[in-house]
């Protein structure tokens, strides 16, 4: 069954591990930088977030995809310019299927938004809907990041058969990623408030090295998810 505590261990455990951490987590900082130091003006804000959304998908795609594919690391190289090259191409394969279930969602929600009063009803019904749409999404997600083949992202009778599966287990992934930030994140949080204060430029640092590291924990659980719900599954269809 999928692990958390896996993929914590095999993403503390990979050669370099920090040094790639604080590397990519670079280009995340600095956007905090601009949107905190701007007048008003965020054109270098937005810029630097879009191409700092695109370097951390293609990070994220790559952790899935050597997971899945069974290699002895986790994390990516160092070359910046391959994985933004990757988060284009993954945009580019899943953004139709993106485009498509977000427009389907909201659709959804404004005809029946109508006829639900109970404001804790509606969000509830605004919950169920985003989930089973997000779980195609990632369904789509874990198709094309085993080979980066867009047709992969596409199979539909894979993603009917097994996206409902993907969101259960999904949803167990998440007390155990916040179980995982509360300690340590939260732990050195609070060591830096007591001493030093805050905010300081330290903690944002470290804050956006957090992110990136969960962004690999996320990308192996997603690829363990993907071999038992997809690769097991179609194997015992055989």
């Amino acid at each position: 069954m999928a692990s958390i505590k896996d993929a914590f261990e095999e993403a503390l455990q990979d050669n370099l591990a920090a040094l790639k951490y604080i590397i990519y987590a670079a280009p995340l900082f600095y956007c905090t930088y601009l949107y905190t130091t701007a007048d008003k003006d965020y054109t270098g804000f937005w810029w630097m977030a879009s191409i700092t959304f695109l370097l951390l998908f293609g990070f994220m795609l790559k952790c899935t995809s050597n997971v899945r594919k069974g290699l002895d690391h986790v994390l990516p190289s160092f070359n910046i310019f391959g994985l933004f090259w990757d988060g284009i191409k993954g945009l580019v394969a899943l953004g139709p299927s993106i485009a498509i279930n977000c427009w389907l969602a909201s659709l959804i929600i404004g005809q029946v938004n109508i006829y639900i009063p109970d404001p804790n009803v509606n969000l509830v019904f605004k919950i169920i809907v985003w989930s089973v749409f997000g779980a195609i999404m990632l369904t789509g997600y874990m198709l094309y990041a085993k080979n980066f083949k867009i047709s992969d992202a596409y199979n539909l009778k894979v993603i009917s058969e097994s996206s409902m599966d993907i969101l259960v287990r999904i949803i167990f992934m998440v007390p155990g990623l916040a179980v995982i930030d509360g300690l340590i994140v939260g732990a050195v949080t609070y060591v830096i408030w007591v001493f030093v204060g805050l905010p300081n430029m330290f903690c944002t640092y470290f804050w956006c090295v957090a992110v990136i590291f969960n962004l690999a924990i996320i990308g192996n659980y997603i690829a363990q998810v993907d071999y038992e719900s997809i690769e097991i599954k179609n194997e015992k269809d055989f």
